[in-house]
């Protein structure tokens, strides 16, 4: 039986999965609650902090400020109307190079000191960045931990944040994203993990260019680039341009003039030569091959197959079939984050797809040459196409301050600025048309030209026929 704490936390990698906070409006509408939970009980909590911390009243509300201060700064930085216009570049084919996303699920385990503000600062900032939250509070400081969960909790998105007074232990670590621990006293040394057991993956629908997708696509799996981590793993085809593709994709190799030729085989792909003749024995997949290369084309016929999940190595496109935009983020949704994702579409939809698949980069409509060559680039760093490591990687910062900042504003300032309602978001009443509301208003849409033309004649021919009879009667 799985514990109250796995059991949050799949709920909270739920929230994760399901994107929500990809829009902006949902991360302010969170900003507000946990605002107002703070700000309508203001009191209670600086009393909570001078019992806790003993300390003077005038202590606790410079903390309380402070606090509120680096909330209202973390819902400041949402500026939705930058952040749409970025949203939205790739539809107007302009690189979104400064695009961001959440890390995914952060567990906070705060310190005894300043609690309140190790509290809310993390949370504030994990907010705005767009990420799902397990909040530690162990009750170790018992008038303030126990205000703060009866008044937050109750205002958020349980499927996106939660507190917890159970120990978020090791053996949890493996489904969290980030872990923001302000109570350790071990330092593990810094590293740049190049995680070559990440997969790629590629999508070709039905408003991409099949020919430059099967061309870019089979140059990245053929030699020397089929080795490289960031040759695609798996191709989802639109089913109904899926045999095209696969045409094309063998007929390119053919092109290339590159003669099948006797291999020296890895392990690893000798492994996998063996799987796939298992495989294709037992009708699970259909290999397609073709004279003058030593190119296949893989067509997985069982999307849950282990196939599907493999790291691919050699000369093989292994493609698998969907129905749409919709059906292929439904089956990737819930992967693990891709090292890098092509999508060849148009760019509307490949916006979509590149906000619902978790990458940690989306190339559309190419595969760059640069990037087949090297090591993966470090994940926790901005994506490095060429060259992959860059000095900033290998800095830190070490900043020097001689002006001094502002002076804190007088108590009875503090308190009305603490207490001052967010900026409004904005929004007008009803909500914004997305993705899947265009899709219901465009079957709707498309029914009615059916249906209503319909109705209208049935109503006619009735009311002509009940006329002619009524004639009849008199």
């Amino acid at each position: 039986m799985a514990s109250d704490l796995q059991t949050t936390i799949a709920t909270l990698r739920g929230g994760v999965t399901e994107c929500r906070f990809e829009n902006v409006r949902y991360r302010q509408d969170q900003f507000h609650a946990l605002h107002a939970s703070l700000r309508e009980n203001s009191n209670a909590i600086c009393e909570a902090i001078a019992k806790d911390s003993a300390c003077t009243t005038a202590e606790a509300e410079t903390e309380f400020y402070l606090t509120m201060d680096a909330v209202q700064k973390s819902y400041d930085s949402l500026k939705f109307k930058k952040l749409l216009e970025q949203e939205y570049s790739v539809t107007k084919e302009k690189d979104n190079t400064g695009r961001r996303a959440g890390v995914g699920l952060i567990a906070i385990k705060p310190q005894r000191h300043s609690r309140f503000y190790s509290v809310v600062s993390p949370v504030a900032a994990a907010l705005a960045a767009g990420n799902s939250i397990l909040l530690e509070l162990d009750k170790s400081l018992p008038s303030l931990d126990t205000l703060l969960e009866n008044i937050i909790s109750p205002g958020m998105d349980k499927d996106t944040f939660s507190i917890t007074s159970s120990k978020v232990e090791s053996r949890y670590f493996s489904q969290i994203d980030l872990l923001v621990d302000q109570t350790t006293t071990f330092k593990e040394p810094a590293s740049f993990h190049s995680a070559t057991e990440i997969r790629t993956l590629a999508v070709v629908d039905r408003t991409g260019v099949v020919e430059l997708a099967a061309k870019t696509i089979t140059t990245s799996r053929l030699a020397p680039n089929s080795t490289s981590p960031y040759s695609p793993d798996l191709v989802i085809v639109n089913e109904y341009i899926k045999d095209i593709f696969s045409s094309a994709c063998l007929q390119h190799a053919s092109s290339l003039g590159q003669p099948a030729r006797i291999r020296n085989a890895t392990a690893e792909e000798k492994k996998l030569q063996t799987t796939l003749q298992q495989a294709e024995s037992k009708g699970q997949v259909k290999i397609h091959r073709t004279s003058g290369t030593e190119l296949s084309v893989v067509d997985l016929l069982d999307p849950s197959s282990p196939l599907a999940t493999t790291k691919v190595v050699g000369p093989y496109i292994f493609i698998l079939s969907s129905t749409g935009l919709v059906d292929t983020v439904t089956t990737q949704r819930s992967s693990p984050t891709f090292l890098a994702t092509y999508l060849f579409a148009s760019p509307a939809s490949a916006k979509f797809l590149s906000e619902q698949i978790s990458s940690h980069a989306s190339y559309i409509n190419q595969i760059p040459a640069q990037v087949l060559i090297g090591p993966p680039a470090p994940t926790f760093s901005p994506h490095a196409l060429h060259p992959r490591y860059t000095p900033e990687m290998f800095s830190t910062p070490r900043p020097q301050f001689i002006t001094a900042p502002p002076s804190l504003p007088s108590s009875i300032e503090m308190k009305k600025a603490a207490t001052k309602e967010l900026k409004p978001t904005g929004q007008r009443p009803g909500h914004a048309i997305g993705f899947f509301e265009q899709g219901i208003l465009i079957g709707l849409g498309s029914a009615a030209v059916v249906v209503l033309p319909a109705l209208g004649y049935g109503a006619w021919w009735v009311g002509r026929k009940g006329w002619v009879v009524l004639r009849g009667l008199r």
